[in-house]
């Protein structure tokens, strides 16, 4: 063979190796293909999340939703009570000629020192010292009074703290102020050395005025509301702490 032919194979031979270890132009995009489709899992996966916590995200808003709506609907619920409460109490006005002071609400400014100072008063006297307002106490006064508007009974609640009742009747006019004196009628069958009532009487005897005046009392809160039928029914509410508690306290205190 002669030595240009020989090139000539040879380098036909090195073109065909070159070419075979080329990679094919299909191969490439398949392989590009390949790459994006990996990094698309990653992608789906993340919306995927994404979506999940939208959902749940979802889900409580939807919760909190219906909860702010049966708040708005029990509210709804006691206006339309208090307004055909008003109602009930106009009509009784009508037919009897009489007036609210209150327009049936039953609050009028100041009562709540009203009531504070006329119990503050009568503990003076007796050197304890002054009662504090308590708005715990005033909403639990507030809601039984209120229950009470209807037949006005003079009924107790039954819950844990001291409870006075006042009961007035025909008009609307009865105060804060009137209520606690007729509970400081009880002074003169109450022992302030014991604060229980004199001459073995039961203790619902004397027990508004023991209340208002007993150091054990720290805190009231009281309610005013006028009854359907004529009248005024009050309720006040009395925090008694535990003075016995109170005393080892002081004496554990004293002696550290």
């Amino acid at each position: 063979m002669a030595p240009s032919s020989s090139i000539a194979v040879l380098l036909l031979l090195v073109v065909a190796v070159v070419l075979s270890n080329v990679p094919s132009s299909g191969a490439l995009a398949s392989s590009s293909s390949s790459l994006l489709h990996q990094s698309s899992p990653s992608e789906s996966e993340t919306e995927t999340d994404s979506s999940s916590g939208e959902s749940t995200s979802s889900s409580s808003s939807e919760e909190a939703g219906e909860k702010e709506k049966e708040k708005e609907q029990e509210m709804e619920k006691a206006v339309a009570a208090e307004k055909a409460a008003q109602q009930e109490l106009l009509k009784y006005a009508k037919e009897k000629g009489i007036v609210s002071p209150t327009n049936g609400t039953g609050w009028y400014k100041g009562i709540a020192r009203e009531f504070v100072d006329a119990h503050n008063e009568l503990r003076a006297r007796y050197g304890v010292p002054p009662m504090k307002w308590d708005r715990k106490l005033a909403r639990q006064a507030r809601r039984w009074s209120n229950r009470m508007r209807k037949d006005c009974e003079l009924v107790h609640s039954g819950h844990k703290y001291g409870e006075s009742l006042f009961r007035s009747h025909d008009d609307w006019n009865a105060t804060a102020k009137e209520a606690v004196f007729w509970w400081g009628k009880e002074e003169s069958i109450y022992d302030r050395d014991t604060e229980q009532c004199t001459g073995g009487r039961a203790y619902k005897e004397c027990g508004h005025f023991a209340l208002m005046v007993g150091k054990r009392s720290t805190k009231v809160g009281c309610a005013r509301a006028e009854c359907f039928k004529g009248g005024v029914f009050i309720t006040c509410n009395y925090y008694a702490t535990d003075l016995k508690k109170k005393n080892k306290k002081k004496k554990k205190s004293t002696t550290n």
